[in-house]
């Protein structure tokens, strides 16, 4: 209970924080319901704290953990990038279980990561919001090899330097589903920071670098790279849907779509305001399956985003017309608060076959000064009609997290298992947390 207690005393700056701009904007009522809602929040922090103890593990690697990935070609195989520690992968196979199985060690700061079959993408950030990361001066991407059995120590076989083209990047995916680029390997790549050219969208053509025997860094022609300047401050999001490049911004709350169906021509096509910040997205397709979960022919046309911010949201967005994207549900504004500061959303959705999997949730990270996770019910995506969705569970990590260097527990980034278990990575720390999902939705016989 004094847990719990005290870990109120770390939440309530931020709430209040977010509670004054928000009374400063909303009618009474809503006034009233907010308040309703920072007292539940306050009163079932405190019963989970007391409840719920994770497991925690520290590895130097973990540092700045920026980006946890676990893909459909391998799910029981965990991907994190940490900024200044390089690229791991560990075996999550088992319930609970954390084990390293290879890492690409480098003092650069990477972020963004994808993986298309055996080829892994690795975005070096070349600047930051302070300037340029230590020991890393210039944006790059890097290719990896990530085949099976993967090796203890992982290389890229091939980098390509971008700062001939832009001074910054941040978030990567590669172009699927395109109608055109000729068979040939895309990149799409956010600018972040980047100032050379504002609202950056980077496309990379990876063809030559992937089948040709080259030295391990590559010099890009001026016809492999093409940079779009969008309407979007600081771009970090990125998700390619049917070839067409949905992107949000850190300091911008538009979504934009780009058509990059001839990603050598890319054109923007739309820019919608209102629909959050930074907008780091995901869909049934990029996201891990197991044997017992739901097939590929059950991937539909949703996409959806976490609003970033002093005010978060998790925004759903029917994307069967790609080049324009429709919000269809989102969190009620009683949540905004309590989801403030959304990051990179995961998804879980029921099983196909044996029942194993009995809910249907989004998972969202909490970038907040006491971080943790929030749980979203997702039990009407099959017929989004503009419903708010449920928040069923915010989690945050033990007080004692707040205690390293830089006195937050902030989470950028989570996993989820086949077995259920959520990971969650504390950014300014070498930590990771892991949660039993049945325990918290009380799914435990």
């Amino acid at each position: 209970y004094l847990s719990g207690l005290a870990l109120q005393t770390h939440l309530i700056t931020d709430l209040l924080l977010a509670l004054l701009y928000t009374l400063l904007v909303r009618p009474l009522g809503m006034k009233l319901l907010l308040l309703f809602t920072i007292t539940h929040i306050t009163i079932t922090s405190i019963a989970f704290a007391a409840a719920h103890a994770p497991q925690r593990i520290a590895l130097d690697e973990l540092w700045y953990a920026a980006e946890s990935r676990n893909y459909p070609e391998d799910p029981d195989t965990l991907f994190v990038t940490s900024r200044g520690k390089g690229l791991s992968a560990y075996n999550i196979t088992n319930p609970g279980q954390f084990s390293k199985l290879s890492s690409w060690s480098t003092t650069k700061a990477v972020e963004g990561q994808d993986r298309s079959g055996s080829l892994m993408v690795v975005a070096e950030l070349g600047l930051g919001p302070d300037g340029p990361f230590d020991n890393n001066d210039k944006p790059m991407l890097h290719l990896l090899d990530v085949s099976l059995p993967l090796a203890p120590e992982l290389e890229p076989f091939a980098t390509l330097d971008l700062s001939p083209f832009i001074d910054g990047v941040l978030h990567v995916k590669f172009l699927r589903g395109g109608t055109g680029g000729g068979g040939e390997t895309w990149a799409a790549v956010t600018g972040g920071f980047a100032t050379t050219t504002e609202g950056a969208l980077v496309l990379v053509n990876l063809t030559r670098a992937v089948n040709c025997a080259c030295s391990p860094s590559t010099p890009l022609s001026a016809s492999e790279v093409v940079v779009v300047s969008t309407p979007i401050l600081q771009p970090e999001g990125v998700l390619v849907q049917s070839g067409f490049v949905y992107i949000g911004g850190i300091k911008s709350s538009s979504l934009c779509v780009v058509n990059a169906t001839e990603p050598a021509s890319p054109s923007i096509v739309s820019t919608t305001k209102g629909v959050g910040m930074q907008l780091v997205a995901a869909t049934k397709m990029d996201q891990p399956r197991w044997p017992s979960a739901f097939p590929y022919d059950d991937a539909d046309d949703l996409v959806f985003m976490a609003g970033w911010g002093s005010l978060g949201r998790l925004v759903v967005l029917n994307a069967s017309k790609p080049e324009a994207p429709k919000i269809v549900a989102d969190t009620s504004t009683l949540s905004d608060v309590e989801l403030r500061m959304s990051n990179r959303v995961k998804l879980v959705f029921k099983s196909a076959g044996d029942g194993e999997w009995d809910y249907d949730v989004a998972l969202i990270p909490l970038e907040q000064r006491a971080g943790g996770f929030a749980v979203i019910d997702l039990s009407s995506a099959a017929k989004f009609v503009g419903d708010d969705l449920q928040v069923l569970k915010i989690v945050h990590v033990p007080l004692s997290e707040l205690e390293n260097e830089a006195h937050n527990s902030k989470s950028y980034c989570l996993a989820v298992s086949s077995s259920r278990h959520v990971y969650v990575f504390i950014a300014e720390s070498s930590a990771v947390y892991i949660y039993d999902l049945d325990e918290i939705l009380n799914k435990k016989e």
